[in-house]
């Protein structure tokens, strides 16, 4: 009973938070330097997301079986890998039409949509927090690209360290990676420059 309490607390949180991003996308409470409280720090709506997804990643470790050592590479990847397939409809359905309405917006020509083409893979290979030049159809997936990214060191070491993963070095990271980005950008809302994103992620 107290699972399912915990869960739908975290579900009307899910639905809450979700809502103010999609309201500070589309430019209803103003953007960062808006004078209101939402609109200037609905980036913390993304810090919550990443809370929730490590939240119930631990939760999903711990409910399997355990895992020989030498299989831990391969239950990792069939781990994202099921991630991937689950949302994957969904994202390049939304990318061909963001693709689509960008070259029509921007009048590509045939050279430029075929150079666009080229680089937009490692969008949908979910790369684009990695740094790899690429075309951007889809301003707001930096989220997913990191949380994949992350997944790939965060998931083998959760599994095979557990409690000393969760209450050591998790916080040990959370804390340096928040003063790192704090010190050096004094923002914590760095998620579209390089890397920064998967800083969010990590921490």
């Amino acid at each position: 009973m107290q699972m399912l309490k915990r869960n739908a607390i975290i579900d009307l949180l899910k639905f809450l938070f979700a809502i103010v991003i999609v309201l500070q996308h589309i430019n209803v409470i103003g953007v960062s330097n808006s004078e209101y409280l939402i609109g200037k720090y609905g980036f913390v709506s993304s810090e919550f997301f990443f809370i929730v997804s490590g939240y119930l990643l631990a939760h999903s470790t711990a409910k399997k079986d355990k895992i020989e050592s030498n299989m831990l590479g391969v239950d990792t990847i069939h781990f994202i890998l099921h991630k991937i397939q689950i949302i994957f409809p969904y994202f390049v359905s939304a990318w061909f039409i963001a693709f689509v309405s960008k070259c029509f917006i921007y009048k590509y020509g045939i050279a430029d949509i075929y150079y666009n083409l080229i680089y937009s893979i490692w969008e949908l290979m979910f790369l684009r927090m990695s740094g790899i030049y690429h075309f951007q159809s889809i301003g707001h997936t930096w989220f997913i690209s990191a949380m994949f990214i992350v997944m790939i060191v965060i998931y083998p070491l959760n599994k095979a360290l557990k409690d000393k993963f969760q209450l050591i070095i998790v916080p040990f990271i959370t804390i340096i990676g928040y003063g790192f980005m704090s010190h050096n950008y004094k923002n914590i809302d760095i998620s579209y420059s390089w890397g920064g994103g998967v800083l969010h992620g990590a921490a």
